[in-house]
């Protein structure tokens, strides 16, 4: 660029935090001006002369961004999104914003961006989809370089289930729905970010690695051939890395581990699942910061509605988000002892879904078997896969980006 460009960030602690370490001390892109509410980009703006502003928006909504650039008139407006594609750009553009961008952008794209800012008037800065397409380098033989796809990282669906609270069934959820979205067509990976895990035990497979391996790849390149080489394929069709076995390798399950495993599955499939600790660790935080959606898991008793209330606080102080976290209520009975009405005054955060309680699912998984893909009709199928279209609905999102799961579920609903 040919001077420095001067910028005012809007944006909840973390993303100001994410933001300033991205662009670092050395860029020739200064941060001037910082704020966590949009009213108050004027006051945050002084008399600094600030060319371009990046406002955090979250759920696809852009009115903390038309807020700062009906404010501040000749500053061009970069609205920071979750997972930005063309109908949120060209969104953006119709209210009046320069466009759209990752929150989790690097500073080569931010600087490409705020180039195009730098044009004539009205100039839209490049739609983060149609960039991406363009970067991607393609080898002689037809193959995307893993460097192009590491440009992808968590721009696809970044499902967690949690609780503080064990025995809720957030394993059997994780992997029931990874075995739905399979079967409706989309690369699904599941991650089981715990020292100790009992996926591998459910599904009754004796896996050569875990994520405890994943550590000693932390600083070495890691390629498409990933999910072959360090993944468990499932018979119903998703990848899956499983937590260790053996307690003597629990200490070699690091955030590092965890954060290159997640890199590398979001850059290679549709949707990530992961299913977390009960036991909150830098694995349960480095997951849940990088969640499209989190649902928070409880069965209809007293401690587990209280641990929903533990856990809620967690959410708060990480700054998740309210439209990406919700609840489901599993292994619901017909005559549960909480009356459910009570059960819903204890959650915090909307309600998701409430998953029936079913003997067949135990006997399934007895035998190693997903309730989802064998029996696909059943109620706790149904519920399963209506996770991710009943969180689209409720936040407000394009059904577009989740018409696959909509239509599996009318698919499955007439039969």
């Amino acid at each position: 660029m040919k001077e420095p460009k001067a910028l005012l960030v809007v944006g909840q602690r973390v993303f100001l935090e994410d933001v300033r370490r991205r662009i670092g001390p050395t860029s020739a892109i200064k941060i001037l001006a910082e704020t966590s509410a949009a009213a108050d980009a004027p006051q945050a703006v002084g008399d600094k002369r600030v060319s371009c502003a990046i406002v955090e928006c979250l759920s696809g909504e852009f009115g903390d961004a038309v807020a700062v650039a009906s404010a501040l008139p000749g500053v061009a407006v970069l609205a920071a999104c979750d997972r930005p594609d063309l109908a949120l750009w060209r969104r953006a553009r119709s209210l009046g914003l320069a466009g759209a961008l990752p929150r989790d952008f690097d500073l080569a794209f931010l600087e490409k961006a705020l180039a195009f800012c730098d044009g004539p008037a009205g100039a839209a800065a490049p739609c983060p989809v149609e960039s991406e397409d363009a970067l991607r380098c393609r080898p002689a033989d037809g193959r995307e370089s893993w460097a192009a796809m590491r440009g992808a990282v968590f721009r696809q669906e970044v499902v967690v289930f949690c609780s503080s609270k064990g025995g809720v069934g957030k394993t059997t959820l994780a992997l029931n729905l990874a075995a739905a979205c399979a079967s409706a067509g989309r690369r699904t990976a599941v991650l089981e970010f715990a020292h100790y895990g009992t996926a591998a035990s459910l599904l009754q497979i004796d896996p050569a690695l875990t994520l405890a391996d994943w550590d000693s790849l932390a600083g070495e390149p890691v390629g498409p051939q990933v999910l072959q080489d360090y993944f468990v394929k499932h018979a119903c069709g998703f990848w899956l890395l499983p937590a260790p076995r053996r307690l003597k390798d629990a200490e070699l399950v690091t955030a590092r581990a965890g954060t290159r495993a997640l890199e590398s599955a979001a850059a290679l499939v549709d949707v990530v699942i992961v299913d977390t600790s009960p036991v909150p660790s830098d694995l349960t935080v480095l997951a849940l910061r990088s969640a499209t959606r989190v649902f928070v898991v409880a069965t209809v008793d007293v401690p587990a509605l209280r641990a929903v209330r533990d856990f809620c606080e967690v959410l708060d102080l990480l700054e998740v988000a309210p439209g990406r976290a919700a609840c489901v209520l599993n292994r619901v009975p017909a005559r549960p002892t909480v009356p459910l009405d009570r059960a819903l005054e204890c959650l915090v955060r909307p309600l998701a879904a409430k998953v029936p309680e079913d003997p067949r699912v135990q006997e399934l998984q007895d035998r190693g078997a997903l309730p989802a893909a064998v029996e696909p009709q059943g109620a706790f199928a149904l519920a399963v896969q209506g996770l991710l279209a009943s969180r689209a609905e409720s936040a407000g999102v394009s059904r577009g980006r989740f018409a696959w799961m909509l239509d599996l579920i009318g698919r499955s609903a007439s039969r």
